[in-house]
């Protein structure tokens, strides 16, 4: 039997924004800055009456954690972390998986990153705040997940990166934690990666990690990204960039690379019965191809086409069109936008674009401070250079879909902080025509 998603709330109280597009709304303002959670981590409640979001200024070393009601536009925050900055913010998801007892009232708990006397933590929590349980690890989670009976996370790079030496590769990767015990246990680790990628030979244990896992829908395997790429952004280096999609069953065994090029994250429908994926055009052609993959076809894919599209697609609720990032100019800048893909007939819309920002740049030198690392020479010249292209919190989109289809959520900058807005689908779609198919 098949249920109908939860219906999420008409946002009749929010206000337009049409510098980000038409059909654009706005639901946070400043003073201070708001954000989602990142790719692939669904912020929106079980049911669709709220989103999870962090509340922060700029100069502030810890950020709050909290909600927005859909249904009134408020805000209230039940927590906080210092472990907010950066690509991941605190890594903040629904844990409606929670291996442990679930609240009497049937309400999901809350999982973020935070730190606890100078060591890395895995917080668990009622929306509320009540009830919070605290994990302590060695080494901050780069991401993380559940299936019902354990937390799998992943721990950030390893590497003879400039200004000092980061953990072991041997002793870094993917985790499994028993919340009755509290116990962390290594279920794969960097090295065994790196064994199995068809580059090893022309890799250096510069900045590697596993980021990204995820239980597939199918809850019999996990799924992860390796790579190198996150510092490329900002400085170069002799090694190829690397992003590879991995695959294990839940105990770490039958440890697999999918594949060996730059990909984007896999996305699945919430039957887990077909997904998405970024793979490069052959010959180093423009544009990304994307893979589709039916039914129980065990991770390989059957290629659709070609399209022209960015990072993280990720597929619509219906399975008949995904939405991704591309990029756009505005005023004769380069600025991020977001495009809806239609996978039966091959258009594209955009359906909302970024204001050009002139935020400073000055993500990477925080983030090191933040983790007690001293930024390498390389790095601050770069930054002084303006060529990073990050903002102060790492800002990306993050365009995410409501369980009904209704709405995409994402973040845009406004001034020097991050703000939530959200694309009314249905409206876009209508008005909105297709800019040529997308689709070669």
């Amino acid at each position: 039997m098949t249920h109908a998603p939860p219906r999420t709330p008409d946002l009749s109280w929010a206000e337009p924004d049409p510098t980000r597009g038409p059909h654009v709304l706005r639901l946070t303002r400043g003073p201070f800055g708001h954000r989602h959670t990142y790719y692939a981590h669904n912020p929106f409640s079980r049911d669709g009456q709220a989103v999870l979001l962090m509340r922060y200024r700029p100069q502030d070393v810890r950020a709050e954690v909290g909600l927005i009601d859909l249904t009134s536009g408020a805000v209230r925050t039940f927590g906080d972390t210092a472990s907010w900055r950066g690509l991941v913010g605190a890594n903040l998801r629904w844990a409606s998986r929670w291996p442990g007892p679930q609240p009497a009232d049937g309400v999901d708990r809350v999982l973020f990153a935070d730190t606890e006397d100078g060591r890395a933590c895995l917080v668990v929590t009622q929306p509320g705040g009540q009830d919070a349980q605290r994990f302590v690890h060695d080494h901050m989670a780069r991401s993380a997940t559940m299936d019902g009976r354990f937390i799998y996370a992943t721990t950030p790079f390893v590497g003879q990166f400039p200004g000092g030496d980061f953990a072991p590769r041997d002793r870094t990767g993917l985790f499994r934690m028993d919340p009755s015990t509290g116990q962390w246990k290594l279920l794969v680790s960097v090295n065994d990666c790196l064994a199995l990628h068809p580059r090893r030979d022309v890799i250096s244990d510069w900045h590697l990690f596993i980021k990204q896992v995820h239980v597939h829908p199918r809850e019999d395997a996990l799924l992860m990204m390796f790579g190198n790429d996150c510092w490329f952004q900002v400085l170069p280096h002799e090694n190829p960039p690397v992003k590879s999609v991995y695959v294990c069953r839940l105990d770490g065994s039958a440890l697999e690379c999918v594949n060996d090029d730059k990909a984007g994250q896999p996305s699945w429908r919430p039957t887990g019965r077909d997904g998405v994926r970024r793979v490069p055009a052959p010959g180093g052609q423009p544009g990304e191809r994307l893979a589709i993959h039916r039914g129980d076809a065990d991770w390989r894919m059957d290629f659709l086409g070609e399209f022209t599209i960015g990072p993280h697609p990720l597929l619509g609720p219906d399975g008949q069109c995904f939405v991704s990032e591309k990029g756009a100019e505005r005023g004769g800048r380069a600025v991020r936008a977001i495009a809806l893909h239609d996978l039966i007939n091959g258009g594209e819309r955009t359906v909302a674009a970024h204001p050009p920002s002139d935020a400073p740049t000055t993500y990477f030198a925080q983030f090191l401070r933040h983790n007690r690392r001293p930024a390498p020479a390389e790095l601050v010249a770069a930054i002084g250079r303006g060529d990073s292209p990050d903002d102060p919190v790492m800002l990306e989109p993050c365009p995410v879909w409501s369980h009904d289809g209704r709405y995409i959520l994402f973040n845009s900058m406004d001034g020097d902080v991050s703000q939530l807005f959200a694309i009314d689908v249905a409206a876009a779609a209508r008005s909105s025509p297709a800019a040529g198919s997308s689709r070669r």
